[in-house]
């Protein structure tokens, strides 16, 4: 799997790939070949086995995935102005969040033209192998991400009319296969480009009609 005559055979049984059916079943041993290479950075042995002696650096085994965004209000503007923040339930001290946002993900790119768009670059192998196991309670072991986002006016703030600097959250990972499944389209998943488009809601103050 891992010498250059069996990279060479993968590639050249992808094009060779015809039918809808053939398709199916190159995906399927794509996967598995993803899957059994991606362990192989676990193992400085078995490394060394597979690449006849001249592995590549571990980080290079590494699975990712990869989340573009766009954030507008439901008003269809765009907002700028945001910050997003990953989180596990655990609140005994903030190490996991530190080491999320300084390991596990490895970029973030601000589209130049629109500052609402940004590519986010999310480590898989070091969210499963360092961030969860920072969490103690199994139960625990779920990313969350919030989002909260500056004012667009004096008079009109974004979640909440009642509070500055409100903000939404929702469960994007999870540690187990079957908890992981169960939230659905809002699950990111290994080795994938999610393209992801985030409403946040207005909200007038209450004195934004009142009369002089």
């Amino acid at each position: 799997m891992s010498s250059q005559t069996d990279w060479r055979t993968l590639i050249l049984e992808a094009l060779r790939c015809d039918t809808a059916d053939r398709y199916a079943e190159v995906a399927v041993n794509w996967d598995s070949v993803s899957e059994e290479t991606a362990k192989l950075s676990q193992s400085d042995e078995e490394m060394r086995d597979a690449f006849d002696g001249n592995p590549p650096s571990s980080q290079a085994l590494h699975q990712y995935m990869q989340i573009v965004l766009f954030v507008r209000d439901d008003f269809g503007r765009p907002v700028d102005d945001y910050f997003l923040e990953f989180f596990s339930p655990q609140q005994d001290d903030d190490a996991e969040v530190v080491y999320f946002h300084r390991s596990v993900i490895d970029d973030v790119h601000v589209n130049g033209a629109e500052a609402s768009r940004r590519c986010l670059f999310i480590d898989r192998t070091d969210l499963m192998t360092g961030f969860y196991p920072l969490i103690v309670d199994p139960e625990k072991r779920v990313v969350l991400v919030s989002l909260s986002a500056a004012e667009p006016g004096p008079n009109v703030r974004y979640f909440d009319s009642t509070q500055t600097g409100a903000k939404g959250s929702i469960a994007i990972h999870q540690e187990n296969d079957d908890r992981r499944e169960a939230l659905g389209v809002a699950c990111l998943r290994r080795n994938t480009t999610h393209l992801v488009e985030i409403v946040i809601p207005r909200q007038p103050i209450s004195s934004v009609f009142s009369m002089a």
